[in-house]
């Protein structure tokens, strides 16, 4: 039998081969693991530039609210970063708005977060071209150029048909009104439906007379020859703005109003004919309310924001004349309004609002509202969002506590 002996060189070198093989497997498996590590590193890397770039489409938005309050949207370049900005109303809150940011890199990663900022405007807004809490009568002629909301029925009048010109909400509706859009009757569309508030509300009303701290001396009788001063009257070109008039209002044919703030009438409003109706400059985007506890009777050719003679409005705006009279007859309604311009809103929260005959406005909401015949309401799609500004029931514009989160 023959014995092979193993030079020793040899063993010691498959020794050697085999702590090198595990060695560099050892190292194989660090270096996988480190360009793992350094992997996810750089992918969270990305993911906070995306972070950065989202929180600072945040101070965009907040930067823009304070120079305009109305809902926007907007689009940033930060880096390889792409930002949308969306600044809204909070439906649960009109006097705060929702700040949304998405960042998208190059890679498609998202990052969004949103936070609730405070501010001093409320955000309104008008679904409908009508909304009423009762009944909508319409004459003959008449049209509604958009959607009309009636919690209760829309009746017909007298002579030939009326008209909607789109979506009809009702419990009831005559035949001879003319719908051209879908109609919804009874549940109003949704079996769970309740009906619908009216977009302007006393508890907003009563904020915006608490901001008001000065009032006017009345400079004018209307009701007698005689006696102490129980209007004030509006002639030639006036500004006035976030004041208190204890009494009735008369603007005299041809006068120029223009307003800088809210005002509140505790009387009655008279427009003669041919009224101008302008907003100051100074409110930017924001709407201006008249506020009267008595009646609104509208002459014709009540223009506002027009290009002359008054300066050119800012078209985001609109003059809101809202009555909290509680009249809904027919025949002394709350607001009897005639021809208005398209920047105008009416508005009897707690009464009647009747159209004069061959009347058009833009927007109206009531209790009950009355069209008389060949009037017209056509809606205006800016109404879907408008702020009221000049200071109250609000905070300075910043974020709300707690409010931050990602979405």
């Amino acid at each position: 039998m023959r014995t092979t002996h193993q030079p020793k060189g040899f063993i010691a070198m498959v020794t050697l081969l085999g702590i090198s093989s595990f060695a560099l497997s050892v190292v194989v498996v660090v270096t996988t693991v480190f360009l793992s590590e350094l992997q996810m590193t750089r992918g969270a890397g990305i993911i906070d530039d995306t972070y950065y770039a989202a929180e600072s489409g945040l101070h965009e938005g907040l930067y823009r609210l304070i120079k305009n309050p109305i809902e926007t949207t907007h689009h940033l370049t930060l880096g390889n970063q792409s930002v949308t900005v969306n600044v809204g109303a909070n439906p649960l809150n009109p006097y705060q708005r929702t700040i949304t940011a998405q960042a998208i890199d190059q890679f498609n990663h998202t990052r969004t977060v949103e936070i609730i900022a405070d501010t001093s405007s409320l955000a309104g807004g008008f679904d409908y071209a009508i909304q009423s809490t009762g009944d909508i009568k319409m004459e003959g002629g008449s049209k509604i150029v958009g959607d009309a909301y009636s919690n209760s029925a829309i009746i017909f009048q007298s002579g030939s048909n009326a008209t909607i010109t789109s979506h009809a909400y009702y419990q009831t509706i005559d035949s001879k009104i003319l719908v051209n859009g879908s109609t919804c009757p009874n549940a109003y569309c949704h079996p769970n439906a309740q009906p619908k508030e009216l977009p302007l509300t006393d508890a907003e009303v009563t904020v915006w007379k608490n901001e008001i701290s000065t009032t006017l001396a009345l400079n004018c009788r209307q009701a007698s020859d005689s006696g102490p001063n129980d209007t004030y009257c509006i002639s030639g070109n006036q500004t006035l703005g976030i004041q208190k008039i204890d009494g009735g209002v008369h603007l005299e044919n041809n006068a120029i109003l223009t307003l800088s703030g809210n005002i509140w009438i505790t009387g009655n409003i008279t427009f003669g004919n041919n009224i101008t109706v302008v907003l100051d400059s100074s409110l930017g985007p924001s709407s201006a309310v008249i506020i009267t506890d008595g009646i609104v009777d509208v002459g014709n050719n009540v223009m506002v924001c027009p290009t002359t003679p008054a300066p050119t409005c800012n078209a985001q705006g609109f003059v809101i004349i809202l009555s909290t009279n509680p009249s809904t007859s027919d025949t002394a309604p709350a607001i009897y309004a005639a021809n208005n311009s398209s920047s105008i809103i009416f508005a009897a929260i707690n009464g009647a609002l009747r159209v004069k005959q061959n009347g058009a406005l833009n927007a109206a909401a009531s209790k009950n509202l009355h069209l008389e015949q060949n009037s017209t309401v056509t809606y205006n799609p800016l109404l879907a969002a408008f702020v009221v500004g000049t200071g109250g029931g609000g905070q300075p514009i910043g974020t709300a506590l707690g409010s931050w989160h990602e979405k």
